[in-house]
């Protein structure tokens, strides 16, 4: 498969700096469900750029060993880097569009796609149409009521980099043991990379409220 370069180096750096096991934590659910990227094209009926699909198919077809890193990384780590499959991400956009035609008063907009969701209130999505900020913009909206969508990446390919970045500083997996896991989510780690995330992503990242 002939990879966009960022997408090569998230497989390497798996590979080289991580133990065995890693990887297959960082594919996450991608391989689930027997949706292809073909069918998933014709049945979302939105634009998504191509390295959203390159992505995908190295997620389906790559071949980490998925030893036991229980003990090394905590399995069920943040869902907002968990990837989901395109099985998943087709059913729970269609959901969302449903929920939207029976109440379009809901601030879900027609050329969302969701790729990631979290804590019960957030999801991140793609707008595919532009509807927010500009077309590919990624973004978070809270749809348990909050009134500010979030763009934080200027496109898809942003998003690889930023995880790339965060892969290479060893800040990307969240550790197994309490007190390490607590100053990744809220200590000196989560700063580190929340400046990492600033850095690469400043110029995209915006508040747009509504109302």
């Amino acid at each position: 498969m002939n990879l966009r370069p960022v997408i090569e180096q998230i497989d390497q750096t798996l590979r080289t700096q991580y133990p065995a096991g890693f990887g297959a934590v960082f594919v996450g659910g991608a391989k689930h469900g027997a949706l292809t990227v073909e069918h998933f094209k014709k049945a979302i009926g939105l634009e998504l750029p191509e390295i959203f699909y390159q992505y995908h198919k190295w997620l389906m077809t790559t071949d980490f060993d998925d030893a036991d890193v229980s003990e090394q990384t905590e399995l069920g780590y943040d869902e907002a880097n968990y990837a989901m499959s395109l099985q998943a991400i087709l059913r729970t956009t269609e959901e969302w569009q449903r929920l939207q035609a029976d109440d379009p008063s809901r601030e879900w907009k027609s050329g969302f796609v969701e790729i990631a969701s979290w804590n019960s209130c957030y999801v991140m999505v793609i707008d595919t149409e532009g509807e927010i900020g500009e077309q590919g913009n990624v973004l978070y909206w809270d749809f348990k009521g909050g009134s500010t969508y979030y763009i934080i990446y200027q496109n898809f390919e942003m998003l690889l980099r930023t995880k790339l970045e965060l892969l290479k500083e060893n800040l990307y997996f969240p550790p197994a043991s309490d007190d390490a896991r607590e100053d990744f989510y809220d200590g000196e780690t989560r700063r580190k990379i929340e400046e990492i995330e600033r850095r690469l992503n400043a110029s995209a990242i915006k508040e747009v409220e509504f109302f």
